[in-house]
């Protein structure tokens, strides 16, 4: 009956929400802004943060107490009825028409929080499934956002503010909902319940989709139930062996690969994704920006970390390369140059991909470009 109203406990006793008047005592308060927005989620970050179905607000009270609560409210967006997600120092909440992930950052220049949209330059990712549920993990080897859409198909979203990272990527597989638990080693795990049970993530070692490691005893290899009926990729003591069959029985059959007995093996289903850079934007001395100009790409510079099986192609190339080794096995370090790309055009740009089970990490990317030309 109180849909803008936050209830708290008494200090020490948070089975008691008898309203007092004293500094421990439970109260309760009202964000009135003159709407009927309804209270979707609340966070902590500097200040108590609350989403309601019409704006954000920040509650002010250094401590909170039933004579020292102030509420003033920052944006109007609006939020979903899902639960905001803390990175950082700052909140990540899903828009009310469930097609944005706003975080909520205080500016020091305008004094108040604002909500920039994350999803603003990927919003072809969210058009026709909204956002039903995000959970974050701060203690991977590498920070993400995980985003479920009302479809089953899950985003990640690499973030990191003071580097100014920012990349979405969709996941190939389908998942009802995802958790992050943490290990005992300081790193978390990421809990995802698929339509084939639940997997655990812990991103040391996830190379595949549904990914099982096995040490065999034969080269008919037991273990893969949840996969039955299924081609996997098969990982042999580090070296791709190809892909095999699942049998009914959730068995492998390795023989035919010509290898000796493996100590290890790791099986799942194979996944590839791809990097598209924006077309490069940048201001000319004496002829202004560049939005709209002719332009060529004939090179570009990538810098590689322990990557295998990467590559590159122009967008309006019929051919790739290979970025790093043409050896799929062979691990790569450093910059590589790839020539002869062929991109033109207003958008010109470029894609680099990867597939297989191994680590590809870009660090960065420098493309040769020619304005004026085509």
């Amino acid at each position: 009956s109180k849909p803008a109203t936050f209830f708290t406990s008494e200090v020490g006793d948070y089975e008691n929400f008898s309203i007092g008047v004293n500094d421990p005592d439970p109260f309760e308060a009202t964000l009135a802004d003159g709407t009927s927005g309804e209270i979707k989620w609340m966070q902590s970050g500097g200040d108590l943060l609350i989403g309601t179905s019409t704006g954000e607000w920040a509650i002010k009270g250094v401590p909170l107490t039933p004579t020292n609560v102030g509420s003033d409210i920052q944006s109007g967006y609006g939020s979903a009825a899902v639960q905001a997600a803390r990175v950082g120092t700052n909140i990540f909440f899903v828009g009310v028409n469930r097609g944005s992930i706003r975080e909520m950052v205080f500016s020091d220049e305008q004094k108040k929080y604002l909500a920039p949209d994350l999803l603003e330059l990927a919003d072809h990712l969210v058009a026709t499934w909204g956002i039903k549920e995000v959970c974050y993990s701060q203690n991977l080897p590498e920070q993400v956002l995980l985003a479920i859409l009302t479809d089953g198909s899950v985003l990640g979203f690499s973030y990191r503010r003071e580097s100014d990272i920012a990349a979405w990527s969709p996941w190939n597989m389908t998942a009802y909902s995802a958790a992050v638990l943490p290990k005992a080693d300081g790193n978390d795990e990421i809990w995802i319940a698929t339509s084939r049970g639940m997997q655990v993530l812990s991103f040391e070692n996830y190379l595949l989709d549904s990914q099982i490691d096995a040490v065999p005893s034969s080269f008919t290899v037991r273990g893969f139930d949840v996969l039955a009926g299924m081609y996997v990729t098969v990982v042999a003591d580090g070296i791709d062996i190809g892909s095999f069959l699942v049998a009914p029985n959730g068995t492998i059959d390795i023989s035919s690969s010509g290898i000796s007995l493996p100590s290890s093996i790791t099986a799942g289903v194979d996944f590839s994704f791809t990097l598209a850079p924006l077309p490069p934007e940048f201001v000319m001395q004496g002829s202004g920006a560049t939005p709209g100009t002719l332009r060529s790409i004939s090179d570009a510079k990538v810098l590689l970390r322990a990557s295998r099986n990467g590559r590159i192609q122009g967008d309006g190339s019929s051919d790739a390369w290979f970025l790093g080794e043409s050896d799929k096995n062979t691990v790569f370090s450093g910059w590589h140059v790839a020539t002869d790309i062929g991109s033109n055009g207003r958008d010109a740009s470029f894609e680099i991909w990867q597939s297989g089970p191994f680590h590809f990490e870009v660090l960065a990317i420098s493309p040769d470009v020619k304005v004026g030309e085509a």
